[in-house]
Parts: C-alpha cells; sequence; structure tokens
C-alpha cells in the first residue's frame, strides 16, 4: 500500500496505474508540442526571417523598424 498523506490512500496497482496514465499524457503532450511546427523535422525549429521581417512584393526581406 502507497500512503500518500493527502487523506489519500491507495493500493499498489491503483497507485502504478494512475502514475502509467499520467505519464502517457505527459509523453503525448509533449510529442504534440515537439510536432507543432508542422514539419516533422526536428531541424526546422523556432522561428525563421520570414516569421520577424516583412517580405516585399521582390522577395527580399525588410528589416522592421
Amino acid at each position: 500500500m502507497k500512503k500518500i498523506n493527502l487523506l489519500l490512500t491507495l493500493g499498489n496497482k491503483t497507485f502504478y496505474t494512475l502514475i502509467g496514465i499520467v505519464s502517457l499524457f505527459l509523453i503525448a503532450g509533449v510529442v504534440y508540442a515537439y510536432n507543432l511546427a508542422g514539419t516533422g523535422n526536428p531541424a526546422v525549429m523556432g522561428h525563421t526571417i520570414d516569421e520577424i521581417a516583412v517580405i516585399d512584393e521582390d522577395g527580399n526581406a525588410v528589416p522592421l523598424e
């Protein structure tokens, strides 16, 4: 028996099942956040110049002032 001092006593099976479920949710959250870039390529993470500069009609980056 695992006794947690928050007025809660859990059996071993329940305790480790809860730990497993929480771990799966955490891992799923990390995987989802890691793939938010949409590319699936970990080398293409973060901001590019296209996201922080204005591109004119000629395709040139114009610095923001």
